[in-house]
């Protein structure tokens, strides 16, 4: 669990690189999981390879919440 948390961090702090395509983000996710995954492992990581893609427009777009707010309402919640 802790690699595939490690792996997910790592994934959402890079920015996909101008010239690669999203079949190549998927192959290279593909190659880097063990050979025995399984179909729902490797569906597990392409959604979340495309929930990171979508993350990453709509900060681009100006649609993100600013790391601040997020603080804030993170600390309200767990007040709760």
């Amino acid at each position: 669990m802790a690699t595939k948390f490690r792996r997910k961090t790592a994934l959402a702090k890079r920015r996909r690189r101008k010239t690669e395509t999203h079949k190549e983000l998927a192959v290279e996710a593909i190659r880097k999981l063990p050979d025995n995954a399984t179909l729902l492992e490797i569906a597990d990581e392409i959604a979340m390879l495309n929930s990171i893609e979508e993350g990453l427009k709509a900060s681009d777009e100006g649609r993100g919440i600013p790391h601040e707010e997020m603080m804030r309402q993170v600390k309200e919640w767990l007040s709760k």
